[in-house]
């Protein structure tokens, strides 16, 4: 005949009124669930601190967006004609103007890339123009990353339409 000790009773009695208490537990945990989606939604407010900040400050001219930034946004003479999308101060340090036809351009005090483009470039080339370090990235004589400095500011612009040296050096330069 089989027998169990007094303790593996005990034990087998504790995990069973634990399963049956967990099991009950779960099936109130269910019906609050279900009772707190029948709820009136949260108020705009709590849900609008859900998430991670935007690292983008909205401005409505070139003026306001120099405002916060304490330096003058200089759009290249090659840009200026282009149609505007958005203007935006990003993480309160640089200066991103995004265009209708995708483009975008940037600018930033410091020396750092600040394209924010980590796509891999078959063609990656440097030169210097008019005392501005530029460096350019795309496929062969095509270039849709653009990045140059010149001692004070970093700028960047990207495109999908690509350009030749000639016209991201004019773009750098404004020449």
């Amino acid at each position: 005949m089989f027998t169990i000790s007094p303790f593996k009773k005990k034990l087998a009695a504790v995990l069973v009124s634990s399963s049956v208490a967990f099991s009950a537990a779960c099936a109130a945990g269910e019906a609050i669930i279900h009772s707190a989606h029948a709820a009136e939604p949260a108020p705009a407010a709590v849900v609008e601190q859900v998430g991670l900040p935007s690292p983008f400050t909205p401005c409505s001219s070139l003026e306001e967006m120099s405002a916060k930034l304490g330096f003058t946004v200089q759009l290249p003479a090659a840009l200026a004609d282009r149609s505007i999308r958005s203007l935006n101060v990003l993480s309160g340090d640089t200066a991103q103007i995004d265009f209708a036809d995708g483009s975008m351009y940037r600018m930033a005090r410091g020396k750092q890339d600040i394209s924010g483009d980590y796509t891999r470039y078959d063609v990656r080339k440097s030169w210097r123009a008019d005392g501005r370090r530029i460096t350019a990235r795309g496929e062969k004589d095509a270039y849709r990353s653009i990045i140059w400095r010149d001692g004070t500011y970093s700028y960047a612009y990207l495109t999908d339409t690509p350009l030749t040296r000639a016209e991201v050096t004019a773009l750098a330069t404004g020449k």
